[in-house]
């Protein structure tokens, strides 16, 4: 009898023992009390500015023709838009830098159908520098034929927008390091390295081109000219930084 009890007393102890081992071995790993604790961040925008001047320049000339059948106004428009893209072309534009669509409907009025067709070519025309846009402006103001789309529209070319994008963002990013570095001074901190940064804003919608004001006749010699001139651009990042 006395064997079999200190069995049993012999087997609670070291279930005890294996316990606490293990618990000693998780709370070893675990370590609740060190100071290594969630790192503590402060996130701010930062915004910067800049000046851009746009590097391309889109036309949508449109040219509008009836006819008294489908295939009519068809071959119609078609001959008067091959004609201006022929004369665009001459200026030095290559083929990569016009698109073009032609589509003909059957006319109405409020009486319903006026036995007509209407022809509509509309020429996408991209150019790629002030001097070549002021080209084609002139162009497209003399031809009577073009109804709609002379006046113009600026951008910024891929390349331009990478360039510019980029520049603004390091400037924002600089920005935002600025306000974070005064907020943790403000809470008896130090900044620490950057930890996330994510665009806010970008550069989506581009600066129009203006058109002078003076009134334009089609038969005078010198049409007024148009100038695209500069806008200021704001580039916006929210960036989170480390706090010590």
């Amino acid at each position: 009898m006395a064997k079999e009890l200190t069995f049993k007393i012999n087997s609670s102890m070291l279930v005890v023992f294996t316990a606490g081992l293990l618990l000693g071995l998780l709370v070893g790993f675990w370590s609740p009390w060190t100071e290594n604790g969630p790192v503590k961040t402060v996130s701010l925008e930062g915004s910067a500015t800049i000046e851009v001047e746009p590097d391309e320049f889109v036309y949508y000339p449109t040219i509008q023709v009836e006819g008294s059948t489908q295939q009519a106004a068809k071959e119609v428009a078609q001959n008067k838009g091959q004609q201006l893209a022929n004369s665009i072309t001459e200026l030095g534009l290559d083929d990569s830098q016009l698109d073009s669509s032609l589509d003909v409907y059957q006319s109405y009025n409020r009486n319903g159908q006026t036995g007509t067709w209407s022809g509509y070519y509309r020429l996408t025309i991209t150019a790629k520098s002030q001097e070549q846009s002021e080209s084609v402006y002139q162009v497209l103001l003399k031809n009577s034929d073009v109804s709609s789309g002379v006046d113009p529209y600026s951008q910024l070319s891929e390349e331009k927008r990478k360039e510019v994008e980029n520049e603004a963002r390091s400037q924002a990013i600089a920005d935002a390091r600025v306000k974070a570095e005064q907020s943790a001074a403000n809470l008896g901190k130090k900044l620490g390295d950057v930890v996330t940064v994510e665009d806010q804003s970008g550069f989506g919608v581009f600066p129009y081109a203006t058109i002078d004001t003076l009134e334009a006749n089609a038969s005078t010699e010198e049409a007024p000219r148009y100038y695209s001139g500069t806008q200021d651009v704001t580039f916006t990042v929210k960036a989170v930084f480390e706090i010590k």
